[in-house]
């Protein structure tokens, strides 16, 4: 039988008068065994991402009476909005704003969720709003496929 054990799962570490049991191993095994099964079902939906679609049509309009909305079909974890004009915008959904990048510039905006549904609200311009109108804008939603 072990005289030492491992810090975190209690697996034998035999020291050179200990004597070594197959009960031992047998016991070191099914540890083992639980842990990397308990990891197994929790790893095998982690990384996995889901992804959405949305273009739009810039209409000029901006601030809290015109907000840019973007739909999905449910709550995306991350927003990336990309603009023909190379203007470039994120959000995720554990924040209440966003960064627009254009011209050099990072301007922020606010941004608010419900369900499926993001509004994107900057006070200063449609450009900064991503609605320029005419401008073609294509928004993709990350999705989380391990449910966080």
């Amino acid at each position: 039988m072990s005289s030492n054990h491992t810090e975190h799962y209690s697996l034998s570490q035999w020291e050179a008068e200990d004597k070594v049991l197959r009960t031992d191993f047998n016991e070191d095994n099914e540890k083992i065994d639980e842990v990397l099964g308990a990891h197994a079902v929790r790893l095998d939906k982690l990384g996995n991402c889901g992804i959405e679609h949305f273009a739009y049509v810039g209409n000029d309009g901006y601030g809290t009476a015109s907000p840019t909305v973007i739909r999905f079909s449910r709550q995306p974890v991350m927003l990336l909005v990309i603009g023909d004009d190379g203007s470039v915008a994120f959000a995720n959904r554990f924040s209440a704003s966003y960064l627009c990048v254009h011209t050099g510039k990072v301007i922020p905006g606010s941004a608010s969720w419900s369900g499926g549904r993001i509004s994107l609200v900057q006070i200063g311009n449609s450009l900064n709003q991503m609605n320029l109108k005419g401008r073609s804008y294509h928004a993709f939603g990350f999705f989380s496929e391990d449910g966080k």
